[in-house]
């Protein structure tokens, strides 16, 4: 039976986390400079 030390499980989930939330947060951040007029016009 595999087991996972509470530690390792505990920095995994905050890792993730952190990479979800940074992954988001980029694009979102890119997409909030976008006038709207410019991108409707552009499509």
């Amino acid at each position: 039976n595999p087991t996972v030390d509470f530690g390792t499980a505990v920095a995994a989930t905050l890792i993730l986390i952190l990479s979800g939330a940074l992954a988001g947060y980029i694009p979102a951040r890119k997409a909030a400079k976008v006038k709207p007029i410019e991108a409707l016009h552009d499509e």
